[in-house]
């Protein structure tokens, strides 16, 4: 009787992990909550640097971002990583304009 309890037990903490991981997911996972504010900031560096040097670029949109998302560690943490995969599939013309700015091959690179 113990070890059907026992397995029962682990069975039912194995279903409890794998919901709260799949709970988990959409809130971290969701890119299109941060591709407005990810995209707006692009387009908003692009008008601010145009013919500046690259360099210029690459600060203007580091201190961007972290204007744009209130200096919140997490969601700083969450656009770094999401920021190529949000803004190629929402604003890929402005991304593209970015990329020219800071003569950079990804957002990415551009920002660290």
């Amino acid at each position: 009787m113990a070890a059907r309890r026992r397995v029962r037990w682990e069975w039912i903490a194995a279903c409890a992990l794998c919901a709260a991981g799949i709970a988990a997911v959409p809130a971290v996972a969701d890119s299109g909550s941060l591709a407005a504010p990810l995209c707006g900031v692009l387009k908003g560096v692009s008008a601010k640097t145009r013919g500046a040097t690259p360099e210029i670029a690459r600060a203007q949109l580091v201190m961007s971002l972290a204007a744009a998302f209130d200096q919140d560690a997490t969601k700083l943490k969450q656009a770094r990583a999401e920021i190529d995969a949000a803004t190629s599939r929402s604003c890929p013309q402005a991304r593209a304009a970015m990329l020219e700015a800071t003569k950079t091959n990804t957002l990415i690179e551009a920002i660290e």
